[in-house]
C-alpha cells in the first residue's frame, strides 16, 4: 500500500483541510499496517495450532461393518496426526439399529491396529437419535481425546461398526477436529 496525499495538503501554504485529511490518512495507514501484521500473526498461530476440519459421512446399518473413510489417509501428511475434538451422530429416520451381530460403532484411525477415539454403543442408536460426543451415556471417549495425543501419524479416520446390523436408518456422523 502506498501513501497518497491530497493536492495542496503537504508542504507550506497548502490547504489546511487537506493537511488535516492527510494527517488522518497517515494515521489510518499506520493502523492498517498494524492490523495486517496482527492478522498475519493470527494466521501463523492458527496454522501452528493445526488445520481445522469439519467433515460428514454416512454409515448404513446393514453395511456398518465395512469402514467408511471420513478422512482419507492421503489427507494427513507424513508426521502429522488427526486430533478429534468432537462429533455428532444422527440416526436419520425412525428405525433403530437392531439385529445382525453389530453392537457398536468405532471412530478410529486407519492404522493396521487402529487407535479408537470414540465408541458409540448400540443402545444409543435409536430411531431419530442425536448423539453428542460429550453428552451421551452411550459414548466412550478414549485416551487419544482425553490426553490430546492424537491418532496414529499419517493415518486417516474411519467410521466402522464391529459387524453389520440387521436394520436401522442411515446414520450421519459429523466429525470436528484438526490435523497437526
Amino acid at each position: 500500500m502506498s501513501q497518497k496525499y491530497l493536492i495542496g495538503g503537504a508542504g507550506a501554504g497548502g490547504d489546511p483541510v487537506a493537511a488535516v485529511a492527510d494527517a488522518n490518512f497517515t494515521e489510518l495507514y499506520a493502523a492498517d499496517i498494524t492490523l495486517q501484521s496482527n492478522i498475519d500473526a493470527l494466521s501463523a498461530s492458527a496454522l501452528a495450532a493445526g488445520i481445522p476440519f469439519n467433515v460428514v459421512a454416512q454409515l448404513v446399518s446393514t453395511a456398518a461393518g465395512t469402514a467408511v473413510h471420513i478422512i482419507p489417509a492421503a489427507s494427513v501428511s507424513a508426521g502429522k496426526k488427526v486430533y478429534i475434538t468432537g462429533f455428532r451422530l444422527s440416526v436419520y429416520g425412525a428405525t433403530a439399529w437392531t439385529g445382525g451381530t453389530g453392537s457398536l460403532i468405532n471412530i478410529q484411525d486407519t492404522a493396521t491396529i487402529p487407535i479408537v477415539a470414540f465408541r458409540v454403543n448400540a443402545a444409543g442408536l435409536l430411531g431419530n437419535a442425536v448423539i453428542d460426543s460429550f453428552a451421551d451415556a452411550n459414548v466412550d471417549c478414549f485416551e487419544t481425546l482425553l490426553k490430546n495425543i492424537g491418532l496414529t501419524a499419517a493415518k486417516g479416520v474411519d467410521i466402522v461398526a464391529d459387524a453389520n446390523f440387521g436394520a436401522g436408518s442411515t446414520a450421519y456422523i459429523s466429525l470436528i477436529g484438526y490435523i497437526k
